[in-house]
């Protein structure tokens, strides 16, 4: 045990503490311009002092026409219109055991956008396990579109919303 003892190196010291240097100086702010208020009052007094000797120039008339910018004409698009009300089964995103899921989806097409084109949304159901759900879903859909947007989408909603259950306490 003596040799053990003997072997180990000597314990660690430890060094002073270290010293900070003094904080740094700030440099003084920068010098700035006078104000505009002060400027001007200066101004005037100088003017009082010379006379009447400069008058100011004619405030410079504008012509209205040249403010307003000319209407746009919007050219019409050369994109084929949209389908509308044709609701259609996708494959979804598929579960984490692997299991495929299927969805309805339909397009709504919403009035034309800027250039002309046609503005369109996707209107989509739940995820569903059975492709035939799904299309049973897209038939719901396609019968909603029948009474507008609002109405698919609400439907829409809804049965996303019936597939949430929940357990009561």
């Amino acid at each position: 045990d003596d040799r053990r003892d003997d072997r180990r190196s000597p314990p660690r010291q430890h060094s002073p503490p270290r010293q900070r240097s003094p904080p740094r100086q700030r440099s003084p702010p920068r010098q700035r311009s006078p104000s505009r208020s002060n400027h001007r009052s200066r101004d005037d007094s100088r003017k009082a002092k010379r006379g009447d000797s400069r008058k100011g120039s004619p405030a410079r008339q504008r012509s209205a026409s040249g403010r307003r910018s000319p209407g746009r004409t919007v050219p019409p698009s050369t994109a084929p219109p949209i389908q509308n009300c044709k609701a259609e089964v996708t494959e979804s995103k598929a579960r984490h055991n692997g299991d495929p899921t299927y969805q309805a989806e339909i397009y709504m097409s919403h009035g034309e956008g800027l250039g002309g084109n046609q503005r369109s949304m996707a209107i989509r159901g739940p995820s569903r396990h059975e492709r035939d759900q799904a299309q049973r879903d897209a038939e719901d859909l396609e019968e909603e579109a029948k009474k507008g947007i609002k109405a698919v989408k609400a439907m829409a909603a809804k049965m996303k919303a019936s597939r949430i259950k929940t357990v009561p306490a």
